[in-house]
Formats: structure tokens, sequence, C-alpha cells
């Protein structure tokens, strides 16, 4: 194969992170080009769902309506699927991502994701949008004290693409009169929606920040960098308030006056991240009036897996997710037919389904960009490049300037957003302890993934990552195998018989 025909390594692409353009440029990819299918492929598709005879059905011919509308709902939920996937070639081109997904259920092994051409070790296969992602809160739970949101996440965000919105004043000691040198080269500029705001047009609990344009609820506290990101939001949650007021009551509710806690609590980002599922599911019912079955479908998870997978508040041995559930139809104001369609059983498999398919991810990093301005501005290795980081460190803690390994990661503390996503493309691809791709965070477009193959990918082969941390060079030992297989075992209820665990 001809090496031009491989892309280059997907760190050199530079990409906006304007969403709203990305997405103007993915829609106008078509849902055939983004399953990946044929043109004799698409017209079989149009055969199999076309308009059924009014005649009155048999028992056999009703059958084949069944699977007619199940074919065409699974043929939905793969277009969906893709919808926020994308290819980047080495020309700036948005294409399709060179994949496919193939059914074996009847082999007992359900869906996999395979490649569609030959790819090549460091190619990005491709990039993926989250579907739903909840913000890693920073600050433990006190249980004697009402959850609030934007005091456990510390870090300020916006709610929708998770995009860090700390400026460099975030870094100012007041007590020593120091702040972060060359603050202007900081890619957060300063903004503070109190003193220089007006309302929302449309809502009066959103305040706009005149200079730079972001919004806070005075409600709720949330945050968006934007309108197009509150907007988003808004569509998918109802409202701001929805959502964040909801995942406060799960907290209080699950966490709240446990007998002989006294200590602060560790929060579990996945209930987090199934709160916000919820609320969108029910948004979802509200507005297309029956189409929220399908939002996450094609996801493992069931509700059943809430007991082995040790989810929900214990009480003698048995986890119970009944309190949060309660408390969230309260805030969302359902009624009884909501709750009958959206019961607790429901709430249940979204939580399995967060547990069993999240995907950790930190933001990209401000001080990678804010480090690379000052060695522009004042060149590698000069005196004023010196000064300037034996500052920053004085900032972070180290009475003599020293710069230290550690640096970035205290920065990043401050400043860096972790999440855990939910990604559809994504959750396709099968575990393996020695797996031929990697997940990795993009430097360029928060809340988005990048798929890249860890070595050369032949047409037709099985694309699989891992779903547990393999470390830089994995043990082939007895011990180190029966480790993996007992952490994947604890948190995705499956025991790896991969080729490397069959071999060891």
């Amino acid at each position: 194969m001809d090496n031009q025909e491989c892309e280059d390594n997907h760190d050199e692409a530079s990409i906006s992170s304007a969403e709203e353009g990305l997405m103007d440029l993915l829609g106008g990819l078509s849902s055939q080009m983004m399953m990946g299918a044929t043109e004799e492929e698409i017209v079989m598709d149009e055969d199999k769902t076309s308009a059924q005879p009014e005649k009155k059905q048999t028992p056999i011919q009703g059958a084949r309506l069944y699977q007619d509308e199940k074919e065409e709902s699974n043929n939905a939920c793969r277009k969906d699927m893709f919808s926020r996937a994308f290819h980047l070639t080495k020309d700036g081109q948005l294409k399709s991502p060179p994949v496919r997904i193939v059914d074996l259920s009847t082999e007992g092994k359900g869906n996999i994701l395979v490649s569609s051409r030959h790819i090549c070790k460091g190619e990005v296969i491709f990039s993926e949008r989250s579907l739903e992602a909840a913000q890693v809160p920073s600050h433990a739970y006190d249980p004697q004290i009402s959850a609030n949101m934007s005091n456990l996440n510390g870090i300020r965000a916006c709610q929708h693409c998770f995009k860090s919105m700390e400026p460099a004043s975030r870094f100012k000691c007041e007590e020593e009169n120091m702040e972060l040198p060359m603050k202007h080269l900081w890619p957060i500029e300063e903004w503070e929606v109190e003193a220089t705001s007006i309302k929302h047009e449309s809502y009066d609990h959103i305040l706009i920040d005149t200079h730079t344009g972001r919004m806070k609820c005075i409600e709720c506290q949330a945050l968006f960098c934007n309108k197009y990101c509150m907007q988003a939001h808004f569509q998918t949650m109802g409202s701001c308030c929805n959502c964040t007021k909801s995942m406060e009551a799960f907290i209080n509710a699950m966490y709240q006056d446990r007998e002989g806690e006294r200590e602060d609590i560790s929060i579990e980002p996945v209930l987090l991240l199934a709160t916000r599922m919820f609320c969108a599911m029910v948004n979802s019912e509200r507005n297309s009036k029956g189409s929220s079955g399908q939002l996450y479908q094609g996801f493992c998870g069931e509700a059943s897996d809430c007991q082995p997978l040790r989810l929900g508040r214990e009480k003698d041995g048995k986890f119970s997710l009944v309190s949060g559930y309660e408390e969230i139809t309260k805030i969302l104001q359902m009624n009884e037919a909501e709750c009958r369609i959206h019961h607790l059983q429901e709430f249940e498999k979204v939580v399995a389904i967060s547990q069993r398919n999240a995907i950790s991810v930190t933001t990209a990093s401000l001080f990678k960009t804010y480090y690379s301005a000052i060695l522009r501005n004042c060149g590698r290795g000069t005196e004023r490049q010196k000064e300037a980081m034996s500052q920053v460190a004085k900032l972070l803690g180290n009475p003599e300037g020293n710069l230290t390994r550690d640096m970035d990661r205290k920065v990043e503390e401050k400043v860096a957003v972790k999440i855990g996503g939910l990604f559809s493309l994504t959750a396709m691809m099968n575990h393996c302890c020695d797996p031929c791709a990697e997940i990795r965070s993009q430097e360029y477009v928060d809340c988005n993934i990048d798929v890249v193959a860890k070595r050369d990918i032949e047409a037709g082969e099985e694309i699989t990552i891992s779903y547990i941390n393999l470390g830089s060079s994995p043990s082939n030992s007895i011990v180190a195998r029966n480790r993996r297989r007992r952490d994947l075992e604890s948190k995705y209820l499956f025991c790896c018989m991969c080729s490397k665990c069959e071999t060891t």
C-alpha cells in the first residue's frame, strides 16, 4: 500500500474549536456516508423500509412488519452513532470514519467495530464528540451540608462543552501580592458576569457578560462560554436549573445524613452523568412525544447491573437508587404519566449504562497554551522566560521558585476540567488486553476524544481498545492477568477471554 494513503498524526492537524461550525460541516455528510454504506446497501435499505400494503396483516406479515420496524430502529441508532464522529484528513477535510459496525449477536458477541480500510500506526481513526457528559467534582462532599454544584466542581467550566473558564486571576495570591506573569497571554481573558452584565432577552435568570459574551444563571450558578452552548444545553435539558438542581437533589438524597458518616465523601461521577442523561430523556419525551427511548439505544447496561456494580445507597448489603430517583422526579415536576414512562427501572438502567460506558476525559490544558505563548514572546531559555517560570512556580507553592516535574499537574488541578462522557461509536469497540487502538483526549476541541491506531490495522480487522489502564508495558504474568480480569469483572461485569489472557 502507498504510504501517502495513510494519514499523518492528528496532533499536527489544527481544527476549529467552534462547535457550531464543526457540526455544520458534519451535517453536510449524508446519513448513508455517516454509516459507511455503499450505494447497493442504500438501495437495499430503501427496499426494506418501503411502505407496507394497507391490507389486513396476517400473523406472519405482522411479524415481518415488526422485523422491519426493528431493523429501521437499528439503522436509525447506527446513523446516530456516526453523527458525532468524523475522520479529519491531512488536508483538512471531514470524512466519515473508516469503520463499520458488524452485528455478531448470532455468535453471542454483540456488535463490534471493524476497519473499512487499511489504517496506519499513529493515525487518528476517528474523533468523536460526546453524546452526554458530566463534570467530575474536584471537591469532596460534606454530608452535613446541602450540595452545591458550583462549589463541588471547583473549576469554573461551561456546562455544555466543558471548556475551562478559569482566567489568569485563578492563580492570584493576595497575601504575597503575586499574579501570573504576562497574564495577557493566558488563553481565557478576565470576566465577571455580575459586574458587567445584561439580562438575556428570553431568560430573566441568565446574565450575559457584555465584554466576553459568557453567561451565568443566577438561580443555579451554571456557566456557559457563549450563547450557542447555552442554547444547546437548554435544548437538551429543558433548562440549566432542571439539570443542576436534579444533580444537587440526587447527591443530597444519596449521601446526606448517612449514619456514622462525618467525613467528606467522594461522589461517584457516573451517578452525576446518569442524572444528566435522565434529565435529557425526560426533556426529549416532552418535546417529541415518544422518542426518548432511543436516546441511549446501543449502549450495554441493564437495571439488574446496579447490584453487582454496587451502584446506589447501600443498606443491609443491597444497593438502592430509590431516594435519588424520587428527588429527581420532584425537581423535574414529573406527572404520573411521565413517571410510568420514566420509571425507577429505567433510571437504574441509565445508571448502569453510565457506569459501563463512561470514558474519563481531561479537557485541553490551558497551561500548555500559556507556556507556548511565553516561549514565543520571550524565547526558550532566555532570562526573561526563566524569570516568568520561576514566578509561576512560586504561585504554585515553591518559595524558591524552582520548576518541578509536577508543575503541570498542579496547574491543571486549578484550571483543567475533568469529565466523564458517553461516546456512541467508541462504545461499539470491545476490550482487549493487547488492543490495536487507544483513546486520547483532543488538544484542540474540548469534550472530544481521538481514537488512535497503536499499530497497523488491516481492512476488515476488529478495532479494540482497553477498558482499563494497562500501563506503559503491561505484564504477561498470571498475576497480572488475574488482576486485569478482576478489574474488568468488577467494573464491566465480564471475564476477559482475549487472546492475551487466554495464552498467558
